[in-house]
């Protein structure tokens, strides 16, 4: 880095790139056009008055009202678990239950690439999953939305849940209560 002006110190504009008979001149306009706003600068900056800042005063910021028009939220929704019956090569086939009347049963076939990448080694005949449907609102757009999330668990088997439970008793008992 022989070029750095920090090795040679002096700045590059310092060499003369030009045949002019008259480098020094050009020079002192270059200087002088530098200058002149870093004088002005410093001294703008020495008539401004400082203090300290009282880290203990609390300053309020002002609150803006959020109108629902430019929020996102969702409306008028309704909501289904569904149990897997059928799986097919493109679609799979649900039992529904509507979350708001448990006395609603429907069946429903749904396509898998209404599913998530990452739920789709959820699908099985067997797996639980909610279904939403509903009106979305993205800052004013209104959108007609369905989402599909399936349930994540764990099926046990009695002899798996009972052994659980034995370990939380067995925890339970090293317990020191006060």
């Amino acid at each position: 880095m022989g070029d750095s002006t920090l090795q040679i110190n002096k700045y590059s504009f310092f060499d003369n790139y030009t045949n002019n008979s008259l480098p020094t001149l050009y020079e002192d306009l270059v200087l002088e056009e530098i200058q002149l706003p870093i004088k002005e600068r410093v001294s703008l900056l020495s008539t401004f008055e400082t203090r300290d800042c009282d880290k203990s005063e609390k300053i309020e910021l002002p609150l803006i009202k959020s109108s629902k028009s430019n929020l996102n939220y969702i409306c008028h929704s309704l909501n289904w678990i569904g149990n897997v019956t059928e799986i097919k090569d493109e679609t799979f086939t649900a039992v529904l239950i509507n979350t708001d009347e448990n006395t609603t049963h429907e069946i429903a076939e749904f396509e898998k690439k209404d599913i998530s990448n990452c739920d789709l080694h959820l699908l099985n005949v067997g797996a639980v999953f909610y279904w939403s449907i509903g009106y979305a609102n993205y800052y004013g757009q209104i959108i007609k939305q369905s989402f599909i999330r399936f349930k994540r668990s764990i099926n046990l088997s009695n002899n798996e849940f009972e052994s659980i439970m034995n370990d939380v008793d067995k925890l339970k008992e090293g317990i020191m209560w006060e």
